[in-house]
């Protein structure tokens, strides 16, 4: 113990042994880089949620988005008061204003929303996989999908362009009726937009 004082080294208690074990342990600590928020996300983690929408995708904007009048009558997008978890339950068109007719966007990458309602526990988006006008938009769990996915475009009205089908959200040309399902088409609907609230 003497010698190694007097020669500059300072002896590790527990010897040589020890000493490797704890080297071992500063280094891999060192190695782990600070947690930071919303990187998880990018880990392939599910990202946090806020109310019904992912945190890391922007603020939620609460919109009751209807169809244009002309047709002596307002209808909005809105969700059947029951959603069936198998995926195909449609949006559709209703005469009032309610809670189903609310939708959180979602904005993502070069502004591409997400039109969303949350259930209990289950978030749900408007998703459209087919690539032939005339399907039904359905209500389907929320994963941020191509097909979950809509261009904007305009400044009241908007129109909106589903980024798997490149198909345009509208009604269809029977239509508007009182609950008539929503769907796509080669030309677009201009849908009014009258934010609620938001945060």
């Amino acid at each position: 113990m003497t010698r190694g004082i007097r020669s500059g080294k300072v002896p590790w208690p527990g010897g040589r042994r020890r000493a490797a074990v704890v080297g071992a342990v500063l280094a891999a600590t060192a190695a782990v880089p600070p947690f930071v928020p919303g990187l998880a996300a990018s880990a392939g983690a599910q990202p946090p949620q806020t109310g019904s929408c992912y945190a890391h995708r922007g603020p939620a904007t609460y919109d009751s988005v209807t169809v244009p009048r002309g047709t002596g009558m307002t209808y909005y997008l809105g969700a059947p008061n029951s959603i069936s978890a198998s995926g195909k339950t449609a949006a559709e068109l209703k005469p009032a204003k309610n809670s189903t007719t609310l939708w959180v966007h979602c904005v993502g990458a070069g502004g591409r929303f997400e039109f969303t309602q949350q259930r209990g526990t289950t978030i749900y988006a408007l998703t459209t996989r087919d690539f032939q006008p005339g399907g039904d938009v359905l209500l389907q769990v929320s994963h941020t999908y191509p097909s979950q996915e809509w261009f904007p475009a305009g400044t009241n009205p908007h129109t909106f362009k589903n980024l798997k089908t490149g198909l345009y959200l509208r009604i269809r040309n029977s239509g508007p009726t009182m609950y008539q399902a929503v769907t796509t088409g080669l030309t677009p609907t201009a849908w009014d937009q009258a934010t609620q609230r938001s945060r």
